[in-house]
């Protein structure tokens, strides 16, 4: 009986042209065997082939048959189930294609395409089970260790987790093993904005353009950066550079025309502005920046004659609106009730986890809640969110002294779903106040009412 492995091998070098009087001076297999692999391998070989032109033309059930027709002969053939998997991607049959993937793994463990398939089933398709995925994707970078998709899958889960560490920390080993990578800038891009870094954006948006002049992602992050710093020069040059690649772009015109208002080049803004109106006629926002420009520039015919055209473009999407409206009222009325109920309840609803938050820090400073019967008072919490949770566990601990316990606590809290740039702020507060272990306890209190007690935070 033979491997499977060694099958492999031999039906490898079959595939290079190689004669079987060839192969069996390099293995242990008769001649006998091999003759029959060689039969074997040219038939399946050329099923293969009929099942690729089928998936081609679009015949899948007939493409699904017959492939499972080459399994019969060959049970083992890897080929003919990436195949199958292709079929079964195309209909949406994603158990099966799972199925396969695992079939194609016990057959040959250090699969890397059976692995990529299930991160991709199990990140898009398998209720995002993104351990399972991590779990996958790092295997594979075991198995292959410069592995650049893998990396990327890995990139994928971690955004979908908020773990921007480690997002920069591979698109940065990406960029060690292929200096010329896009996607793995832009990845880093989306990191540092998420960071507030804004030096490293505008350093990676520059590398981006050396590499791809035409980039417009690229120069839409410069242009958010240098209106931060007021550089207009730097913007207006960007915001030209994009409408000669763009030219139809109502957004850039827009941007410059907010430049050119500063600067007072009314006929600057006026030229954009009709730029706009030639690509969208009932832009109104156009027609006010018109409105404006022939203020300032004294024409006050234009002003009479563009309030005209703005005011019948206004009541003609205004007679839309209320045809809309007047046909949705009754739906309308309800929503309005939903949305009036659905504020009063979420009302209702922040008073009473506010009590708790004021019930528990009170008990904590009262001396009610200690160490020793924390676990009781646990449960008067657990409705809150786990952030509110783990923050109010954490002040109990800075209460007590246990600074490493409050400072675990936090950290884990910064890595919650959902983690708001303000809430990252306090638990940055948060930490400090509970490692000052020689703050007495009353200035430590106070430090703590200082940011725990913000509705909008917790």
């Amino acid at each position: 009986m033979y491997s499977l492995a060694e099958k492999n091998k031999i039906l490898k070098l079959f595939k290079k042209g190689e004669s079987v009087s060839s192969i069996s001076l390099q293995s242990n297999v008769s001649k006998s065997t091999l003759y029959r692999w060689k039969k074997l391998f040219e038939t399946v070989k050329e099923k293969n082939k009929q099942v690729k032109i089928l998936i081609e033309q679009g015949k899948l059930e007939e493409a699904e048959k017959l492939a499972k027709e080459i399994l019969e002969i060959d049970s083992d053939s890897l080929p003919t189930r990436y195949q199958l998997i292709t079929i079964y991607k195309k209909q949406g049959k994603w158990d099966e294609v799972e199925k396969l993937a695992k079939e194609i793994l016990q057959l040959e463990p250090d699969n890397l395409l059976a692995r990529f398939q299930l991160i991709t089933i199990t990140i898009y398709k398998n209720q995002g089970k993104l351990d399972d995925a991590e779990k996958l994707a790092k295997e594979i970078l075991q198995l292959k260790p410069d592995d650049l998709s893998a990396r990327s899958q890995l990139i994928t889960i971690y955004r979908k987790q908020g773990k921007w560490d480690e997002i920069e920390r591979l698109a940065n080993e990406i960029l060690e093993i292929n200096s010329n990578d896009l996607p793995a800038r832009y990845q880093l891009i989306t990191t540092y904005v998420n960071q507030g870094k804004w030096d490293e954006v505008e350093k990676l948006a520059k590398e981006i353009l050396q590499l791809k002049p035409d980039d417009l992602p690229a120069r839409s992050q410069l242009i958010t950066i240098y209106r931060k710093q007021r550089k207009l020069d730097e913007v207006e040059r960007l915001a030209n550079e994009i409408l000669e690649i763009n030219p139809d772009s109502l957004h850039t015109r827009s941007q410059l025309i907010a430049i050119y208002k500063k600067q007072g080049k009314w006929d600057e803004v006026e030229r954009l502005a009709n730029e706009i109106l030639e690509i969208n006629p009932n832009d109104l926002p156009a027609r006010y920046q018109l409105i404006t420009t022939y203020v300032n520039q004294g024409k006050l015919d234009e002003v009479i004659k563009i309030s005209r055209e703005s005011r019948k473009v206004k009541r003609k999407l205004k007679l839309l609106g209320q045809r809309v409206d007047l046909q949705s009222k009754p739906q309308q009325d309800k929503g309005i009730k939903r949305k009036a109920d659905a504020k009063k309840e979420e009302n209702k609803q922040n008073t009473t986890r506010n009590e708790s938050i004021n019930a528990f820090r009170k008990d904590i400073y009262d001396g009610k809640i200690t160490l020793d019967n924390l676990s009781e008072y646990e449960e008067k919490i657990s409705k809150l969110t786990p952030f509110e949770q783990k923050m109010l566990l954490a002040e109990a601990y800075t209460h007590w002294n246990l600074a490493s316990n409050a400072v675990q606590l936090l950290k884990q809290a910064s890595k919650l779903d959902g983690i708001t740039d303000s809430q990252r702020k306090i638990l940055s507060q948060a930490i400090q106040v509970a490692k000052a272990t020689k703050m007495n306890p009353i200035a430590r209190k106070k430090q703590w009412n200082s940011f725990s007690g913000s509705k909008e935070e917790r």
